[in-house]
């Protein structure tokens, strides 16, 4: 079981990189899937073992902005690039999906995320996801929540949809991953949906905050004992 941990800057990666068996880069300040400053990717993988993946996020797809972007992050030493679906159509987003996609390395993995509370929001449909990924060509598939209010991923998808999700991704031979203000208290949840990756990041800072730098290598120690001993995992994640 692998843990992949969500940082801030360079700091935090090296305060928890030797838990951690993957660091994803954001900037939570500014959204669900927010963009980092280049700056602090270069920072990150500076900082971290040179043969350690490291994964970024670039917002949602917002045409070339996002291609460019993405280039950016992988020449800064990224090894997977995570993309928000928000207002977008299916049809668009593959279109979006598959330029991206046939722009980076083809080592490269890309991973489209879609948000759970959509519905509320007037987004891209989780429904619609694993199929626009396969069109796509892509590596993976993300579904998070873009509101941030304390509700967590299961206050807007019921657990039986979301395995049923998750089982329809991986029919399609994508890597699949749950996420949304999700706990220790989710874990037993997860492990009943069984994605390939669950992510976390409120989970494992010191103060609660997921926006503020600060990251607790108590409580990522803990969190990954715990997803150690959760059946029906094959690989956790903390986004």
């Amino acid at each position: 079981m692998r843990l992949l941990a969500s940082v801030v800057s360079a700091r935090e990666a090296v305060c928890i990189a030797d838990i951690a068996d993957l660091i994803d880069v954001k900037n939570p300040s500014i959204g669900a899937l927010g963009a980092p400053e280049l700056s602090t990717v270069t920072s990150v993988r500076s900082h971290i073992n040179a043969d350690m993946l490291l994964s970024a996020t670039v917002g949602d797809l917002d045409g070339l902005r996002t291609v460019d972007l993405a280039h950016q992050m992988v020449n800064a030493g990224v090894n997977v690039v995570k993309a928000g679906l928000g207002d977008i159509t299916p049809p668009d987003a593959i279109t979006a999906l598959i330029r991206l996609k046939k722009s980076l390395p083809q080592q490269t993995m890309v991973v489209a995320a879609a948000y759970a509370d959509a519905g509320e929001l007037g987004l891209f449909p989780v429904s619609a996801l694993p199929h626009t990924a396969r069109q796509a060509g892509i590596d993976g598939i993300l579904v998070d929540t873009n509101t941030k209010d304390g509700r967590t991923l299961f206050d807007f998808m019921a657990p039986r949809v979301l395995r049923a999700h998750v089982e329809n991704g991986r029919g399609y031979g994508l890597m699949t991953a749950l996420a949304g203000s999700l706990g220790a208290d989710e874990i037993e949840t997860l492990a009943a949906i069984s994605p390939d990756w669950a992510g976390f990041r409120t989970a494992i800072t010191n103060n609660g905050k997921r926006g503020k730098e600060g990251v607790s290598r108590r409580k990522t120690a803990l969190l990954k004992s715990r997803l150690t001993t959760a059946p029906g995992i094959d690989k956790v994640v903390v986004l």
